[in-house]
């Protein structure tokens, strides 16, 4: 925080973080991120983050920060432009001198990774109905986090975090906040896998005996970009086991 002690003639501060980092005897490292730096510049001086949508939220983190933007697309491809919408909207709360108080709920849900694609539903959905409620007078911001799912942390569910563009809107801003959660949670059972979803044995047979190739075998329990070592060499183990019938495999860790 020594840059924080040595500019204190800041307007804003904008950051882009993830919303899931979990820190051994600390918990949400956002959430002490952010404690750390009112600590620093106080309340008065906004805070605008850009986070993954698959963010775990602290509770309180919403006390915090004043503006959230999550990212629009699963997999994620548009990390430049919320960029430029967090900061964008950082400025114009600057500008106009906003007071700017969000609005938070979780949701009793967990929902893996796989189960939510972008081009499909529920998630298409709801993304449309993002942009819908952005479009409200008085709303800047509508998210849906829908959770890091391997994580076993208290934090670990969906939740919905709305931005409204000043203290005025804050009342429809708890309102669009309870729309918007109940949209999700009605739409709950409409997760679904969209991957073939086997057991090792079957996944193997599967991919052997296919005509089409290149077949993935993804352990999706051992997901390095998820959080996991990456280190299992369970499939390995049974792919030198079986008998490829002439066929090639290959083995590879994602980072």
């Amino acid at each position: 925080m020594s840059v924080l002690e040595k500019h204190k003639d800041i307007d804003g501060i904008w950051m882009h973080l993830h919303g899931s980092m979990v820190v051994e005897e600390i918990g949400s490292g956002e959430l002490a991120l952010l404690k750390e730096i009112r600590q620093h510049i106080g309340y008065e001086i906004p805070i605008s983050l850009t986070l993954d949508i698959h963010g775990n939220l602290a509770e309180d983190l919403h006390e915090y920060v004043n503006i959230v933007y999550s990212y629009r697309t699963v997999p994620h491809v548009d990390q430049p432009e919320v960029e430029r919408i967090s900061a964008q909207l950082l400025v114009d709360a600057i500008a106009h001198q906003a007071k700017i108080r969000p609005s938070f709920k979780s949701l009793p849900m967990i929902i893996p990774g796989e189960k939510a694609v972008g081009a499909s539903e529920p998630l298409r959905s709801i993304f449309n109905k993002l942009k819908e409620l952005e479009q409200m007078e008085g709303i800047i911001s509508a998210n849906f986090f829908i959770c890091h799912a391997w994580n076993d942390t208290e934090n670990t569910r969906s939740s919905i975090f709305v931005v409204p563009e000043s203290e005025a809107y804050k009342a429809l801003a708890d309102k669009v906040t309870e729309e918007l959660a109940a949209f999700v949670y009605d739409r709950r059972h409409e997760f679904e896998f969209q991957a073939k979803v086997l057991e090792p044995v079957e996944a193997i047979q599967r991919a052997l005996e296919g005509a089409s190739k290149p077949v993935f075998i993804s352990d999706s329990g051992d997901n390095s970009t998820a959080g996991a070592p990456g280190m299992s060499t369970l499939l390995l183990q049974m792919l030198r086991d079986s008998d490829l019938k002439d066929k090639k495999s290959i083995g590879f860790r994602c980072l």
